[in-house]
């Protein structure tokens, strides 16, 4: 294991790019925390024909996204038309009801399909009514309870805000984590072959024993990363996410060692010049678009959505979406896994063996 601890030593040698892997996950996990991220621009209509305390409480969670106009029932299409908002949501009568008796509430949307606004607004109401029904069936969430004090919800809202942040933590981490690695394996493969270091090689070393000491150089640099994240959004969260953290260290440990075979296969196909590493990084930034980072994939076009099934890391987007939204077990993200796995094992095979031996 000797090149195992001399990589480390050439990797701790730049100071710079070393505290940025290590500080930057605990940067992300603060800014989430206190930026708001609001779609203030975005302009909706509810019409509320149930008029309870529970819709009164999704109307005012829509309110801190969105910029809520009123309207009324006739002016719906106009409204539209004319592009006074872009969004009606009528919540129909029976839909505190319905979540009393643990039933999915009854909503009716008016949009321009031309548009995509519609998904994300979608996608906020029916987080906000999952949330209920989850905690409804924990009897965390008595009805009527809703209707004396708003204490419950708030306790939702907080929740929820609380593992959205999470996420979005979790998928700038993704970023991170693919070009420290690209620029953490430039350091170990390419500088070696280009400026040669013949202290590490006085004696004979097969390429695959080389080969692994450096991944697992990388797979380790990379779960420092994610262990530094997840400790920081256990001490920010506390109990919110403290029940996730054992999926989502197994998730973004299968991300650590894809994270890995990127790298290397990225290294072995570029130009070897000084820059490969930064052309390399910036290459990640359209992964990391197409496969979720950035924004959520419904949103995108149906061909694009389509295509992100082809990107490695939306596979992990997906699957931390499924721990922290959906909150299914191991069995859940079982597939995300797996073809995490495989993604690793074709871009192992494709940086590995191109490799050319570098004792030559």
């Amino acid at each position: 294991m000797t090149i195992f601890f001399y990589n480390f030593k050439r990797i701790f040698r730049r100071k710079r790019l070393t505290l940025v892997m290590f500080v930057l996950p605990i940067i992300i996990a603060l800014a989430v925390r206190y930026v708001n991220m609001t779609y203030t621009n975005v302009k909706i209509s509810v019409i509320d024909n149930d008029n309870t305390k529970v819709t009164q409480l999704l109307k005012k969670n829509l309110s801190n996204s969105f910029d809520v106009v009123p309207i009324e029932n006739n002016d719906i299409e106009d409204s539209l038309s004319i592009g006074s908002c872009q969004y009606v949501l009528v919540i129909n009568k029976g839909f505190s009801k319905a979540i009393e008796e643990d039933k999915n509430p009854s909503t009716t949307a008016y949009f321009d399909k031309n548009s995509n606004v519609h998904t994300i607004v979608t996608h906020n109401v029916n987080d906000f009514i999952e949330e209920l029904l989850y905690f409804e069936k924990k009897g965390k969430l008595n009805y009527e309870e809703i209707i004396k004090t708003s204490s419950s919800i708030n306790y939702v809202d907080l929740e929820k805000k609380e593992i959205s942040d999470s996420r979005v933590a979790i998928n700038f981490l993704l970023m991170l984590m693919l070009i420290t690695s690209i620029n953490f394996s430039e350091i170990l493969l390419v500088d070696k072959e280009e400026k040669g270091d013949l202290r590490s090689f006085a004696a004979p070393i097969r390429i695959s024993s080389y080969m692994f000491q450096c991944i697992l150089n990388l797979f380790l640099l990379s779960e420092a990363q994610v262990s530094i994240l997840l400790i920081f959004l256990a001490i920010i969260y506390k109990s919110t996410i403290i029940a996730y953290l054992p999926l989502l260290f197994i998730m973004l440990s299968f991300f650590s060692l894809l994270s890995v075979s990127i790298s290397i296969f990225f290294n072995t196909i570029s130009s070897k010049t000084k820059r490969s590493g930064l052309y390399n990084s910036i290459a990640i930034i359209p992964m990391c678009m197409l496969g979720g980072c950035f924004w959520d994939i419904s949103i995108m076009p149906a061909s694009l959505q389509y295509f992100s099934q082809f990107i490695p890391i939306s596979w992990t987007v997906n699957g931390v979406l499924k721990i922290l939204y959906y909150r299914q077990g191991f069995m859940g993200i079982g597939i995300n896994l797996i073809i995490s796995l495989l993604f690793s094992a074709v871009f192992f095979l494709l940086g590995i063996f191109t490799k050319k031996d570098i004792v030559k």
